[in-house]
């Protein structure tokens, strides 16, 4: 796995094993992948791909690792490293490879961004507590970094969301977009086969300028992820 990723990955890049499950691959200056994993009886192990941004003063998570415990051990091991607290989290859909280790960052009174799809799907789960929802997009602008969170419309869920680095041109586009050695959707038990298609096109056009793009288990690459999932 490691030897993998360092073939992959920039020269820059370096690995952080924190525990058995949760690993931490830094990309570039500040920003980071935080990859954990989960066995899932349909589909055996499966990684995650969550992000952490170091912000000047804090810290800022895109989606929590799996559960409440694996977000305690990254919680803890980020905020001891860096010698900063947690101060955002942004989901971008419901499921648990984003919002699995919710109750963890309500414990910490971490400020939580989401779609309002989202925080409606996860009430009906019974997970309450988001901070800050929005309808279409939203604009953080931290110390460091210039985030929109985007809905580009329905594809993996209702409600999957994207994250765009302005100023580092990465977009985070998570479960809507699969790796390149990937030979099918994955799960679609909540998909919107109809306008996924739509979406993804939706994407390419908004974002055809991105260096980097994150999907939400495997590998990253080039625009050409979202093109390959468009196929």
């Amino acid at each position: 796995f490691i030897i993998s990723y360092f073939a992959y990955s920039t020269e820059k890049d370096s690995i952080m094993i924190i525990s058995q499950d949760i690993s931490l691959i830094k990309l570039q200056e500040n920003i980071y992948i935080i990859k954990s994993y989960k066995t899932l009886e349909k589909w055996g192990k499966v990684d995650a791909n969550g992000m952490l941004l170091v912000d000047k003063n804090d810290l800022v998570l895109i989606n929590t690792p799996w559960d409440n415990n694996q977000t305690k051990v990254l919680c803890d091991y980020i905020e001891k490293k860096f010698k900063k607290k947690i101060k955002s989290l942004i989901v971008t859909h419901s499921h648990d490879d984003c919002m699995g280790g919710f109750k963890e960052i309500l414990k910490r009174k971490i400020k939580s961004y989401t779609l309002d799809k989202t925080k409606n799907l996860a009430k009906k789960m019974g997970i309450e507590g988001f901070n800050i929802t929005f309808t279409d997009s939203l604009n953080l602008d931290l110390n460091n970094f210039l985030l929109q969170i985007y809905y580009p419309g329905p594809g993996h869920t209702i409600d999957n969301t994207i994250v765009w680095l302005k100023n580092q041109k990465i977009l985070y586009a998570g479960c809507l977009v699969k790796e390149l050695s990937s030979s099918s959707l994955g799960n679609i038990t909540e998909a919107d086969l109809d306008a996924y298609p739509k979406t993804l096109e939706n994407l390419i056009n908004k974002y055809k300028n991105a260096n980097l793009v994150i999907p939400g288990h495997g590998k990253w690459g080039g625009i050409e992820l979202i093109e390959h999932t468009l196929d």
